[in-house]
């Protein structure tokens, strides 16, 4: 079936609903995890986790439902997920997409390196939430993420809670130095064999 696809995206490449229409298959994702052991933004086939927005919204909200049943369905190769979080023109296209790829890492357990970029404040809880239950992932990248104060104290204390975690990245951080110092401090909180000494900030 890849071989189908990939076919597709070549002679459908100038048109967004070609790209749209394959977004909604879950076999497509499910054959680039087979492949790649990964979803990325740089890697995936067609490019279509860089170009989500093609198409109609109704199709590129379909898109984003399919990768979330995806991810929930846990595939027992899906190691990495890579995604940019942000939409420059569209607050509720950027809502959308969080909260549904978030909601869907909560019930995942095959993921063990997870880079989400440019996350929207509101989206902290939900990392704290996982960051609490998730006992698979071992690198976090949260690089250019608008995590506020309170939301980065969330993080903090979730931190205290979990043992498994390796790396941390949150390069770009807009919260402040208090913040940072109560993540680092949680960091060190438990002592994990093979985790870094330093967060990235």
């Amino acid at each position: 079936m890849k071989n189908i696809i990939s076919l597709a995206c070549v002679v459908f490449l100038g048109a967004s609903s070609a790209y749209a229409h394959l977004g909604h298959e879950p076999e497509f994702w499910l054959d680039e995890i087979e492949e790649r052991e990964a979803l990325t933004q740089q890697y995936s086939t067609c490019g279509l986790l860089k170009y989500l927005d093609h198409g109609s919204k109704e199709e590129q909200y379909k898109t984003i439902e399919t990768i979330a049943k995806v991810i929930k369905s846990n595939p027992k190769k899906l190691l990495i997920l890579n995604m940019r979080m942000h939409h420059l023109m569209d607050d509720d296209y950027e809502a959308f997409l969080t909260n549904n790829i978030l909601g869907a890492l909560m019930h995942n357990h095959t993921i063990e390196n997870l880079y989400l970029h440019f996350l929207n404040a509101s989206s902290a809880l939900q990392i704290a939430t996982i960051l609490k239950t998730n006992k698979t992932i071992k690198r976090i990248g949260l690089d250019d993420a608008e995590f506020e104060n309170d939301g980065a104290m969330a993080i903090a204390e979730a931190l205290k809670q979990n043992n498994t975690l390796l790396k941390l990245s949150m390069s770009n951080s807009k919260f402040s130095m208090a913040s940072r110092k109560a993540i680092k401090d949680a960091w060190s909180f438990n002592q994990v064999e093979g985790r870094d000494k330093e967060i990235q900030f």
